[in-house]
């Protein structure tokens, strides 16, 4: 039921805006998992959740996943922030690699990647030492 999972305002905002991923410091206790993880549901079309295969509700909706799954590709990385833009999601460690996953039709990607990466891939042209990422509708930035 709705009321079983009580999420924090900015988080509520997030599943509203049709996807949320967030980290496993902040998922509630049921979710911990007791290794590092990441989580993610809503929306996910173009691979963006990094997590497959989701369950194709019918033919005109694109995949859904409407409880938290581990993104397995990072399992086990301390994932230090995530960012969303409308059809991608960049994953940054706390070592400072950067991985993402959904679309890459604009090269928010990366060069190196195919048009759709359904699983979070390291994305190799980045410096290893990265501090911050930011994801936009069809871009992406990182400091």
């Amino acid at each position: 039921p709705p009321s079983a999972l009580r999420l924090p305002p900015p988080m509520l905002r997030a599943v509203l805006a049709r996807q949320a991923i967030f980290r496993r410091a902040s998922a509630p206790r049921k979710f911990r998992p007791r290794f590092h993880s990441t989580l993610a549901w809503g929306d996910g079309d173009h691979g963006r959740l990094g997590v497959f295969p989701l369950p194709d509700l019918d033919s005109t909706r694109s995949p859904v996943s409407f409880h938290p799954r581990v993104v397995d590709a990072i399992a086990g990385l301390e994932v230090a922030q995530v960012s969303c833009g409308s059809t991608h999601t960049l994953f940054l460690t706390a070592a400072g690699d950067v991985f993402g996953c959904g679309s890459a039709a604009d090269g928010q990607l990366g060069a190196a990647a195919a048009l759709e990466e359904p699983e979070p891939f390291r994305i190799e042209e980045l410096p290893r030492n990265c501090t911050h990422v930011a994801a936009d509708s069809a871009s992406s930035a990182l400091a």
